[in-house]
């Protein structure tokens, strides 16, 4: 039997934190990054499979936990995962974001908690600009696919060799609508899926040039918009930083 995709790329995508969403029950098999509505996702995942339960007291820890000590941990599971992936007939998903947008998001992410700034050189108090966080990612080269998934680009080594249904975060409601018409699947209650306070858009609020300012979770509780901290520089930086997400994913330079 021809396989669908090389094993390496299969092992790739199965990362062990952010690894496909899969079941026997569910007529696809949904890829995901951090920083692309990825709760919106495991929830829409979750109420499919019949594992929400009440919708509304669904919050961001409930549904991570859900995947990483309930969904990962069930005996099997990555087995028959690899095998979808390299045999199956399941249609692959994945959901992709604006990589400007996803750079703004991505950085104030990694302003929010020391586990990510530290890696790259700066605390929490200490803070950082767009600008030196974009430098700094630059720096790491082709290592940067081995950061964590919430700073590291949305590709995944390999995904090209293999059918890939790609749904835009920008569309996601809608496109999350059509899958479920394709695979006769029962609508969902949408707007309750897609209730979320696991971003900082509430926030985003300063308008002005800030992609050099410093910025630090502890001091600053308004945020600067994307515009605001997209210029000339930082929008050539994410073109070159993010650029085999602009070219896989069919964005266009500029455009944000």
């Amino acid at each position: 039997m021809t396989k669908r995709m090389p094993e390496i790329v299969a092992k790739n995508m199965m990362m062990p934190f952010y690894i496909p969403l899969f079941s026997t029950n569910f007529p696809y098999v949904l890829l995901w990054v951090p920083k692309n509505g990825c709760t919106i996702v495991n929830k829409w995942f979750m109420y499919h499979i019949g594992a929400a339960g009440d919708l509304s007291q669904l919050n961001v820890e409930m549904t991570h936990n859900y995947r990483e000590f309930v969904l990962r941990k069930r005996s099997g599971y990555d087995v028959e995962l690899k095998e979808e992936l390299l045999n199956g007939e399941k249609p692959i998903v994945k959901i992709v974001r604006n990589p400007y947008r996803r750079a703004v998001s991505s950085f104030y992410h990694a302003l929010s908690g020391d586990w990510l700034i530290k890696q790259l050189g700066s605390t929490v108090l200490e803070g950082m600009s767009f600008t030196s966080y974009l430098l700094k990612l630059k720096s790491f080269g082709e290592s940067i696919h081995e950061l964590d998934k919430h700073i590291a680009p949305q590709y995944t080594i390999g995904e090209e060799q293999t059918p890939i249904h790609y749904v835009r975060l920008e569309n996601l409601q809608h496109e999350l609508m059509d899958l479920e018409r394709i695979a006769g699947l029962k609508a969902s209650p949408m707007n309750e899926i897609a209730r979320s306070s696991h971003h900082f858009s509430s926030r985003m609020k300063l308008e002005g040039d800030y992609a050099n300012r410093v910025i630090s979770f502890v001091y600053d509780e308004d945020l600067p918009t994307v515009n605001s901290l997209l210029n000339e520089e930082t929008k050539a930086l994410v073109e070159e930083i993010f650029a085999v997400d602009l070219h896989f994913y069919g964005y266009k330079l500029g455009e944000y």
